[in-house]
């Protein structure tokens, strides 16, 4: 018997169940999409695609600076010095010991016949400094570059960012 009672119970529980059907009177809701109207004009959709981000454009040449975090550091009389505390502009004479100098960020910075020659470094990320061409290649560096046009001889084949941060020239 007491099993008989207890199939009774279950028997209430369905008659809950029902209540829930009551709740497909929220299906009502549907009329609220008659709240569209026609306004009696035809338009096609709009399929044009959105144009294409423009690539960004390469920095311009800073002769006489070096982008050193915010600031930019005069190169007649500063270098940036990179160190794990983070970028600044030091004094020229200043060897920064603790981290990488930069004397340069491009072409522009250096005398004729030298480039911008940048390496790898495990503080401060890489150094940058103007040296000869076969200098900075026998140092296993690479010439600093915005553009392809930036790259000399025997360079010019790709602009790319190194693994290491700045744009360098890579050899044909």
């Amino acid at each position: 018997m007491g099993a008989g009672s207890g199939g009774g119970s279950g028997g209430a529980a369905g008659a809950g169940g029902r209540g829930g059907a009551g709740g497909t009177a929220g299906t009502g809701g549907v009329s609220g999409m008659g709240g569209s109207r026609d306004a009696g004009v035809d338009r096609p959709a709009d399929t044009t695609p959105p144009a294409p981000d423009a690539a960004p454009d390469a920095p311009h040449p800073t002769p006489g600076t070096v982008d050193c975090g915010t600031a930019k550091c005069m190169t007649s009389s500063q270098l940036c010095c990179v160190t794990a505390a983070g970028p600044s502009c030091v004094p020229k004479n200043d060897n920064c010991a603790l981290g990488a100098a930069r004397t340069c960020d491009g072409p522009e910075d250096c005398a004729s016949g030298r480039v911008c020659c940048v390496k790898a470094q495990a503080i401060g990320g890489y150094f940058a400094v103007c040296a000869r061409l076969e200098d900075c290649s026998n140092a296993v560096g690479s010439p600093a570059c915005r553009t392809v046009s930036e790259c000399p001889g025997g360079w010019n084949n790709k602009c790319e960012a190194s693994d290491f941060g700045p744009k360098v020239c890579y050899k044909n």
